[in-house]
């Protein structure tokens, strides 16, 4: 009942009164996340080039709700594959022990492996 009588707490784009400007430029803006262009940019290229009074987090959510398959495709990771031995190597940092003190006599500290 409350989608039915409150339609604007269901629906972003029913609360959103900028969505209609940035709606006219959805073509363009789909180009734009073709070539990768950050939702920063794209949202100083509307105002500045298209003249939408619009900010970025408008923009953003915008992007959010008209291409949710992009943005959930842009926040999945690839597992890596196998990586020949020799390519990578680590460091162990609680290998690293401190040097004697300058001057002592003690005796010397050799290191393990």
């Amino acid at each position: 009942m409350i989608a039915v009588w409150f339609p604007e707490v269901v629906d972003p784009a029913a609360r959103a009164v900028t969505w209609p400007a940035i709606a006219a430029h959805h073509t363009w803006i789909e180009g734009q996340l073709d070539e990768s262009v950050t939702v920063a940019t794209i949202a100083q290229r509307l105002r500045d080039d298209h003249g939408v009074p619009v900010s970025e987090s408008t923009v953003r959510r915008y992007i959010s709700a008209r291409f949710a398959d992009r943005v959930a495709a842009s926040k999945a990771t690839m597992p890596r594959g196998a990586v020949p031995p020799g390519d990578e190597g680590q460091v162990e940092s609680s290998v690293i022990r401190p040097s004697p003190p300058r001057g002592s006599t003690g005796s010397s500290i050799t290191p393990t492996c």
